[in-house]
């Protein structure tokens, strides 16, 4: 479409669906500006005349030219992300602008950034810039995200001393000594990089949040000064000690996943850590994380942990998750109250009974050596993982069950549920029994069940009317309304839908 000829007092915008919207008045010109534009999917802004907002939003308007936006050397606040921009030569004439985002553009050059000197915050992430010495000058800065493009060299920034959070993840960077100088910073991002020393981060006293993941890092004793660190994340490095850390007596989270870890003695004095996850190492000894009261949540999957310290003086821990060890004794973990959630899955658990008392909120032991679980009636339970255990028993005693909304028993040797089985399915959300020796198929009543499935082919169903009654259900009463669909005979899966009934259907077991 061709742009219509408009006098000098009209302000036009050409929009994608090819609809021009004049605006006749600066007071409707700058109404128009100051409003978020997210809805009208702008393409090309055709003219604009008497620049008087101060603040634009552009975001996710499909826009490629920004040429127009030359003449409003005003504003202060500029938002362009996730357009199709690759030229912003327009830019450099905003110098009282103080916070620009062009990220989720096609942007490789920011030369036209140079004269914007007060800028305080940039967003340029997920661009293609290689270069940014045009940043050289820009020492107001407080915020800036690099993340997510080409960039090797990151000398332009060492004159950003008023820096507080930088942002560089998922670049090209072998060397980072031109941050030694920027001692302002609290917030620093760095992983997914080519990092392999951090010597020049002992400078950043100030640092709260350090992320390291994804690099080649091996040495983290440069880390000991910053005692203000209250976050690290070190995970995918070539770490196999963590020696330098154990100063860091602020530290609330550590990450250091799918590294070469063996001892934790160095986290032993960090009595304010909270949130631990050291998944995929060589850990076999955790005896040194007992005195950390604080611990709240603990993750040591896939380690050599065999044996469980019991943690006297925690009152908090309430997640553990030690999936993928060799753990065989499970008394330690009924010392912590306040333990809600566990995960066993692939150990060599054979007695789950110290537990039988804790409210646990969900219980994994999947894949273990468990040989009964008959005489496990978890009171506080919501979501129990019996999948592919070596279980003997032929039945199950589920009428303690009260507040359990999802259990999987499958590929045991489960034929039948007993001691009220339709109260046990009525209070359920999800029941997964496949691979199991169930026979036949009775009838009850559910209001919660989303899904219930057994794949074993030998079942069948003893009421052939079933899904009738179902689909003859009267939608307008108050109950919740769910509703059954029956896949081969073998797996009822049953949706939300909008009003609400109490209704029949089938269920596996009985």
């Amino acid at each position: 479409m061709k742009k219509s000829k408009v006098d000098q007092s009209t302000y036009a915008f050409k929009l994608k669906q090819n609809i021009q919207i004049e605006l006749k008045t600066p007071q409707q010109l700058k109404a128009f500006m100051s409003e978020n534009l997210t809805q009208k999917q702008i393409k090309d802004l055709v003219k604009i005349k008497t620049p008087a907002s101060r603040k634009m939003h552009l975001s996710q308007e499909g826009i490629i030219l920004i040429d127009v936006l030359g003449q409003l050397k005003t504003l202060s606040e500029l938002e362009l992300n996730n357009n199709q921009i690759k030229d912003i030569s327009a830019i450099q004439n905003m110098t009282k602008m103080k916070r620009l985002d062009i990220s989720s553009n096609q942007i490789s050059e920011v030369s036209a950034l140079k004269p914007l000197t007060i800028l305080e915050f940039l967003n340029a992430c997920k661009n293609k810039l290689s270069t940014i010495d045009a940043l050289f000058e820009l020492n107001k800065m407080k915020e800036l995200d690099l993340s997510e493009n080409l960039i090797e060299n990151i000398d332009s920034l060492a004159n950003m001393v008023a820096l507080q959070v930088l942002k560089l993840n998922k670049n090209q960077l072998q060397e980072i000594s031109s941050l030694r100088g920027l001692t302002n910073i609290t917030e620093l991002h760095l992983q997914s990089n080519k990092i392999i020393s951090i010597d020049d981060l002992k400078h950043l006293k100030a640092l709260q949040k350090l992320n390291l993941s994804n690099n080649s890092i091996s040495d983290l004793s440069p880390l000991q000064s910053l005692n203000q660190l209250f976050e690290l994340k070190i995970s995918n490095n070539q770490i196999n000690s963590l020696r330098g850390i154990e100063r860091l007596e602020n530290l609330n989270k550590l990450e250091a996943n799918h590294n070469k870890l063996i001892s934790l003695k160095p986290l032993k004095n960090l009595y304010l850590l909270e949130y631990l996850e050291l998944d995929y190492n060589l850990i076999f000894d955790i005896s040194p994380l007992i005195l950390l009261v604080s611990l709240c949540d603990v993750s040591l999957q896939c380690n050599k942990i065999t044996s469980l310290p019991i943690f006297p003086q925690n009152e908090i821990l309430y997640g553990i998750n030690l999936a993928g060890n060799d753990v065989c004794d499970v008394n330690p973990l009924s010392e912590l109250s306040n333990l809600s959630n566990v995960n066993l899955q692939q150990n060599q658990v054979i007695d789950i009974s110290p537990l039988e008392y804790m409210e646990l909120y969900n219980f994994n032991i999947i894949g273990n050596k468990v040989k009964s679980a008959s005489k496990f009636n978890p009171s506080g339970c919501m979501k129990f993982y019996l999948y592919q255990d070596q279980q003997k028993q032929t039945k199950a005693d589920v009428k303690f069950y009260q507040r359990l909304k999802a259990i999987s028993s499958s590929q045991t040797v489960l034929f039948k549920y007993t001691q009220n089985q339709r109260r046990f399915y009525e209070i359920q959300q999800q029941v997964e029994q496949k691979h199991n020796k169930i026979k036949s198929v009775c009838q009850f009543q559910a209001k919660q069940l989303l899904k219930i499935s057994n794949d074993d082919r030998s079942c069948y169903t003893d009421d052939s009317n079933c899904s009738q009654q179902i689909d003859n259900v009267d939608l307008k009463e108050k109950f919740q309304l769910v509703k059954a669909h029956i896949i081969n005979k073998q797996t009822i899966q049953i949706q939300k839908l909008q009003y609400a009934v109490e209704l029949m259907m089938l269920v596996i077991g009985i």
